[in-house]
């Protein structure tokens, strides 16, 4: 009889977030390349924006690793918030792109 896996542990999703920055880093990275073509009043304003999204990815970050080096019965903790911090910085992105 074999038991059904319901739940990432904690490994996977640790690789999962990290992917996820990966992809986010070179975004932003992207972002900040393409605001110098921008005009000046646009390109301040993107600028500013891009800076918070800097701090909410710093922020992103540092979750994953409190998640990476929690112990075996807090990193549950851990990985609700680092969800709900990471869908901030995905809306964030979402926002600066669209």
């Amino acid at each position: 009889m074999t038991t059904v896996q319901l739940e990432k542990t904690k490994d996977e999703i640790v690789s999962e977030y990290e992917e996820k920055g990966r992809k986010i880093g070179a975004q932003l990275d992207e972002m900040v390349a393409k605001a110098g073509d921008k005009k000046q009043d646009a390109q301040s304003e993107y600028h500013k924006r891009i800076a918070k999204l800097k701090i909410k990815y710093e922020a992103a970050q540092k979750k994953l690793a409190e998640l990476r080096d929690s112990g075996a019965g807090k990193w549950h903790h851990f990985k609700v918030d680092l969800k709900t911090v990471w869908q901030d910085v995905e809306t964030t992105i979402k926002g600066l792109t669209h």
